[in-house]
């Protein structure tokens, strides 16, 4: 099983293609808040300067100072759950997976989260046949943190192969 949670599931999703490559088959790939987003080349430089800036102003706080700082807030809209920095997010050009192997991934996505938001439904049109899991109320990977026992019984469903559509 292959496991990745937010840009992790983006590292995740190139390591199946790869291994796609290899002819090595993977039973199940669980892909938690996958962004999956590609900003375009102007955006990403001004985006890379405001987060350097960023970045060395966040340095000289401790993290909760950072997350609650007002540059923070207002760069994200008020929500720092996440500190992703996907505005004006388009979803990306996606590796092309077969139905099978589409079939063995499980996408997770919390309805309050900007990757849900702003990704979704690109991922669901490259991966058609791919497993979604939509959890009400819940913020970018906060479903894992806070309901933790549900979160490992959805993983052993999957891997016992008892998930129920």
């Amino acid at each position: 099983m292959l496991y990745g949670q937010s840009m992790g599931a983006e590292i995740t999703i190139e390591l199946l293609r790869q291994l796609q490559e290899m002819n090595i088959a993977i039973d199940h790939c669980y892909l938690d808040g996958a962004p999956c987003i590609k900003l375009p080349p102007l955006f990403k430089k001004v985006m890379y300067l405001k987060f350097k800036s960023m970045i060395g102003m966040i340095k000289k706080k401790d993290i909760d100072s950072a997350q609650n700082g007002g540059l923070l807030k207002k760069f994200f809209g008020g929500d720092t759950e996440g500190l992703r920095p996907m505005l004006e997010a388009f979803v990306k050009a996606a590796p092309l997976f077969d139905e099978a192997v589409q079939r063995n991934m499980h996408f997770l996505y919390g309805s309050e989260e900007k990757a849900y938001k702003l990704c979704f439904h690109g991922v669901k049109s490259a991966y058609p046949s791919a497993d979604y899991t939509i959890v009400n109320g819940y913020g970018h990977l906060i479903y894992s943190v806070k309901e933790t026992d549900k979160y490992i019984g959805l993983l052993q469903s999957i891997i016992c192969g008892t998930m129920s559509d």
